[in-house]
């Protein structure tokens, strides 16, 4: 388990947010659950990012009890709608493209080997024959360098996190509920 040392009521930034009532600020946001996933995508539109939403897509669809699930992408909000409407449609997503956000939890900037090593071949090779994405493909919104991250809020607390070693890392998903 990662670093808990995050308070998000420290974060005064304004949200852009789509698909649930505008909120004040992400304190405000996070703690209208008792329990919610604030999840960061490296990029819309990456293979990676593709396979984490639509696991958990089926993971939620097979598990409605799973805590409501919250992304932050890096693409505008109509960029993030155009993803979710392929994806996921009617999802909960921010948009923080000046990236404070992915600075504020202090999401990785992988390495070289963490974007392009042999794990992130590995789950590339998994996702083609999963779900036939494939790499070279898809245009991708985003810097490529910010590795992903998940975050568990009870009432607006930070209580778990896993922040990406690698490109395609995931966490297990059923620690979360």
């Amino acid at each position: 388990m990662d670093n808990l040392n995050i308070d998000v009521s420290q974060y005064t930034k304004p949200i852009q947010i789509h698909g649930v009532e505008p909120a004040q600020s992400l304190s405000e946001l996070l703690q209208r659950y008792p329990l919610v996933v604030l999840v960061f995508l490296r990029q819309l539109g990456c293979t990676f990012c593709k396979t984490m939403v639509l696991n958990l897509k089926k993971l939620k669809e097979t598990d409605p009890s799973f805590p409501p699930i919250i992304f932050v992408h890096q693409g505008s909000i109509e960029q993030g709608n155009a993803f979710f409407d392929q994806f996921w449609k009617g999802q909960i997503h921010i948009s923080n493209t000046d990236l404070s956000l992915f600075h504020f939890f202090k999401i990785k900037v992988g390495k070289v080997k963490d974007r392009i090593g042999l794990r992130t071949f590995f789950k590339g090779i998994k996702s083609l024959l999963t779900h036939g994405f494939k790499v070279w493909q898809t245009k991708r919104i985003g810097d490529d360098k910010l590795l992903s991250g998940t975050f568990l809020f009870q009432k607006g607390k930070l209580v778990w996190a896993h922040r990406a070693k690698f490109a395609g890392d995931e966490p297990n998903w059923k620690l979360l509920h």
